[in-house]
């Protein structure tokens, strides 16, 4: 009878050991988290439904009940936003597309990264990039285990800044569509595919290595961008409006509704801009001021929306520090 039950025993604790094995090759649905107890103990955290629980997801079976002494609460976080916002992305994708593909192979050149990161997404269906997405290297054996997928998306974003693409120019800390090429339909495309870049990045929860302006990234998620947004972008721009919001009488300016042979509203140019309506002017002298990224902007929010809804992430922005 000892022997029997010895032997039961340890079939229970093969079984086990052969359920974690197998376990450890599933990965975790999209917004959990494994974390630890101070006593030790693994306990998995849900940012969908934001709770903790000792209820692995990977497992069918109910677990052993454990007391909840030691479980730590959940914590509302930045980066608890953040994996719940992905989490949620995922599941309005998996109910529009129906499956998730599982693997989706990029190849690219470390010489020629930019060039031959757009013809791969020129070349793959956005459906098939919700997938897992793993690098290739042309000319490297290494194989894929996630580090090198960070490493394009940190490699990319830097490089896709990089002044000889002349898509983005520098000013002082912080890089804004560059306004001389604009129009260009060669770099309207390459916005494009800049903006399923920034897209991908967010899908799958990705480091994007940045520095746009305020201003870039307001109008990406079309918000209203103000005068100190204006300020890290063109500070001359920045000075004159400042100058006319301060001034106690802007009738001596003898301004009026117009830049150049531009109307900033109709009839513009017989409407005086005086301390009552000076704060309409200096809104739509910004808004035309920002018109000219009107194009790229638009080819990058274009591109982004293959993947994330613009209203989500404006929800994400009013709900907590996004910019």
């Amino acid at each position: 009878m000892g022997n029997r039950n010895s032997r039961s025993r340890r079939n229970r604790d093969m079984l086990q050991e052969a359920l974690e094995a197998s376990r450890a090759d599933i990965q975790l649905p999209c917004g959990w988290e494994v974390g630890e107890t101070v006593k030790g103990e693994i306990y998995f955290i849900n940012h969908l439904d934001q709770i903790n629980t000792y209820r692995d997801p990977r497992v069918t079976k109910k677990c052993k009940k454990r007391r909840k002494k030691y479980l730590p609460k959940y914590e509302h976080n930045l980066h608890g936003r953040v994996q719940n916002f992905i989490a949620r992305l995922h599941l309005i994708k998996e109910k529009d597309i129906g499956e998730i593909y599982n693997l989706v192979e990029i190849s690219v050149s470390r010489e020629n990264l930019f060039i031959d990161s757009i013809s791969e997404l020129q070349r793959l269906d956005p459906i098939f990039l919700t997938g897992r997405l793993q690098i290739k290297y042309l000319g490297e054996r290494g194989i894929d285990h996630g580090g090198l997928i960070r490493e394009w998306f940190f490699n990319l974003s830097d490089e896709i800044l990089d002044p000889r693409w002349q898509l983005f120019c520098k000013k002082d800390y912080y890089y804004q569509i560059d306004p001389n090429h604009t129009e260009n339909p060669m770099h309207l495309e390459q916005y494009y595919y800049i903006g399923v870049f920034i897209g991908l990045a967010l899908y799958h929860g990705k480091y994007f290595h940045s520095y746009f302006s305020n201003a870039f990234y307001k109008s990406l998620l079309e918000l209203e961008v103000s005068i100190d947004d204006v300020k890290q972008i063109d500070k001359k721009v920045y000075k004159s409006l400042k100058l006319i919001l301060d001034s106690e009488d802007v009738s001596i300016m003898d301004l009026n509704f117009m830049i150049g042979n531009y109307e900033l509203k109709e009839g513009g140019a017989e409407i005086d801009v005086t301390e009552e309506n000076k704060l309409e002017y200096t809104e739509l002298c910004i808004k035309h001021y920002l018109g000219i990224f009107d194009a790229p902007m638009n080819a990058i929010r274009m591109g982004m929306m293959n993947f994330i809804p613009l209203e989500m992430l404006q929800e994400f922005e009013m709900e907590g520090k996004f910019i």
